[in-house]
């Protein structure tokens, strides 16, 4: 059975106090899908309570990436790197 490629999606957060980052920081959740990207980090950084949102202010994939780091993130490493199928901690924070 062929493994999946695996994709870099990018999850951005903003000044709310409740997002587990700063505005000016990101992380990479390396992922076949967007869809298992958003599950794995919510394994990692859960939801809100009464919440199934990811706690988080945008996502994008490799494509949308490329002038939001330009722009934003350019001097920047990403705060945590996520890969499915690899154990993960939440960072301490």
């Amino acid at each position: 059975m062929k493994e999946a490629k695996l994709q870099n999606y990018y999850f951005t957060f903003g000044s709310d106090r409740r997002f587990p980052f700063s505005q000016s920081e990101y992380v990479i959740v390396r992922a076949d899908s967007i869809n298992k990207a958003c599950e794995l980090f919510k394994a990692v950084w859960p939801s809100r309570p009464g919440s199934n949102l990811v706690n988080c202010a945008s996502i994008y994939d490799q494509t949308q990436w490329k002038p939001i780091k330009e722009k934003h993130y350019r001097l920047c490493d990403p705060s945590s790197i996520v890969v499915q199928g690899r154990r993960q901690e939440p960072e301490n924070e």
